[in-house]
C-alpha cells in the first residue's frame, strides 16, 4: 500500500497554531507542538484535534525523561521522539 504524507504548519484565523501537522493521504494524522517544558501546555492542539479529527497529538518537551499520556496528549521528550524516527 502506498501512503502520501505531507508536513504543514497549522494556524487558524484567531491565531491559534500548532507547530507541525502531518497528513497521510491528505487526512490529518499527527499534530506536534514543541514546548520548553511539560508545564508549557498547549490547548491549541486539542482544539485542532477535535475540529480536524486528528488521531495523534504530541507535545515535545526539551526536558528529558518524559513520556506519558494525559488528556489525549502524549507528552514526550524531544530526544525520545526523534530517536524513534531513525
Amino acid at each position: 500500500m502506498l501512503f502520501r504524507s505531507e508536513l504543514f504548519f497549522l494556524r487558524d484565523t484567531p491565531g491559534r497554531e500548532v507547530d507541525f501537522l502531518l497528513t497521510v493521504n491528505r487526512k490529518p494524522w499527527l499534530a506536534v507542538e514543541a514546548k520548553y517544558s511539560v508545564n508549557d501546555r498547549s490547548d491549541h492542539a486539542i482544539c485542532f484535534a477535535k475540529s480536524l479529527n486528528i488521531p495523534y497529538i504530541y507535545q515535545l518537551v526539551r526536558e528529558s525523561g518524559h513520556d506519558y499520556l494525559k488528556n489525549g496528549i502524549r507528552y514526550i521528550s524531544t530526544e525520545k521522539f526523534l530517536s524513534g524516527l531513525v
